[in-house]
């Protein structure tokens, strides 16, 4: 992966896009793919991009556009309306050296600027699909994903067979969690879509995809906001196989599973429990109840550290209004019933901008405040501890809050 932000390297790359969304002409999606792409430097915030923006922040320089993003403007790869422009964004430091890895990196992004022009804008959950942090959550997905995994391996009848295991575990897993249905979908329709198109649009193979969900389980050390980064192209790959029309009009309410058992008139058996264990056990089920039951220990372990660091211990206040958020996706954990641990986050909000680089951030479920540690200090500027850094904006300043010990950000 790249270090420090390298024009010569950033011509090449937009060179490369180009190539990526001319291959494509707008086939996948019905519209095309490509445009405005920026780079940006994590740690200095230099940015390079391949077109010039509409309130001239950015100087031209031998063909692309130059210049540093703003401290108010979050750096993350997404989707961003900055300076006049709807760029996709992606962190320079984050781009693979191999080309194919790149080029899924380009797309999934690629997709995320277009897929509100396709009517794929995704409804805000709170605390979305905890249930992928439990015990029983994490199992019986594993199980799809390992049926899933055969599917794309088999042909004719055994595929279909392991199709119908796969969404046999999904179906258990919805009963115990009647709330995960609507979760799952959102996640899958958002994140899921756009690593398929990564997929896609880079060439990774059916047998490549199913390599990639194998790996999936060890790639991913939480399953809450990650799944869908596994499960969305395995379901898009299977469709493409049976129903190559599948994408043209999507809504946020359609759902992958559902698609691919209708594809192929599959029925489920309505003794799900009797079911799913009798199936369960062609997978491994028994060995990987066992192993998550040791890590759910471990996660146990876990939780309780975080609780007496962000929830029990004294603790900087962080409101959050305006909150934009950027943080490893396969790294989150539920910690209470009304918030979630962010090992590694970066926080931008009216009062300016939080780097996490260990200990934690906690959020609040609706979003309306933040936990760090406590600073030992708290005079100079930008504040730092154990872990992070704030850039506070003026007129901010930190007071004790209701809490012995804690404290809390206020305007003046």
């Amino acid at each position: 992966m790249a270090n420090n932000l390298d024009l010569e390297l950033a011509r090449q790359y937009f060179d490369e896009a180009v190539a990526i969304f001319a291959r494509d002409g707008g086939r996948l999606w019905g519209v095309s793919l490509d445009g405005p792409l920026i780079f940006v430097d994590y740690e200095t915030r230099q940015v390079a991009a391949n077109r010039s923006d509409a309130e001239g922040q950015l100087a031209p320089q031998g063909g692309i556009w130059v210049g540093e993003i703003p401290q108010e403007v979050l750096s993350a790869n997404t989707a961003v309306s900055w300076a006049g422009v709807n760029w996709m964004m992606l962190l320079w430091q984050l781009l693979p050296d191999d080309p194919q890895r790149r080029t899924e990196f380009i797309a999934h992004e690629a997709f995320h600027r277009i897929q509100a022009d396709l009517g794929l804008v995704i409804p805000q959950l709170f605390k979305a699909n905890a249930h992928l942090d439990t015990l029983e959550g994490r199992y019986w997905l594993q199980l799809e994903w390992r049926a899933l995994e055969s599917a794309l391996m088999e042909e004719d009848a055994a595929c279909a067979t392991a199709i119908a295991d796969a969404l046999l575990f999904r179906a258990m897993r919805r009963k115990v969690f009647p709330q995960a249905a609507d979760e799952e979908r959102a996640l899958e329709m958002h994140e899921g879509l756009a690593t398929y198109t990564g997929f896609r649009l880079s060439g990774m193979t059916t047998a490549q995809t199913a390599e990639r969900l194998h790996q999936a389980p060890v790639r991913f050390t939480s399953f809450m906001d990650s799944f869908a980064y596994a499960s969305g192209p395995a379901y898009g790959y299977l469709l493409d196989t049976i129903q190559p029309t599948w994408r043209m009009g999507l809504t946020p309410a359609h759902d992958l599973g559902e698609m691919l058992q209708v594809a192929h008139a599959l029925t489920l058996d309505h003794n799900l429990p009797e079911a799913a264990a009798a199936r369960a056990t062609l997978y491994a089920g028994e060995a990987l109840w066992q192993s998550e039951i040791v890590r759910d220990q471990e996660r146990q372990a876990q939780i309780a550290a975080y609780r007496a660091r962000l929830l029990e211990g004294p603790v900087l206040i962080l409101p959050l209004s305006e909150v934009q958020c950027a943080f490893d996706p396969s790294t989150t954990m539920p910690v209470s019933e009304s918030g979630t641990v962010y090992p590694f986050a970066q926080v931008i909000d009216a009062w300016g901008m939080l780097d996490v680089k260990e200990g934690g951030l906690w959020i609040a479920n609706d979003y309306s405040a933040a936990r760090i540690a406590a600073p030992e200090v708290h005079a100079g500027r930008p504040l730092t501890g154990e872990g992070w850094t704030l850039h506070l904006t003026e007129g901010w300043e930190i007071v004790p809050a209701e809490r012995p010990g804690d404290l809390i950000l206020q305007q003046r």
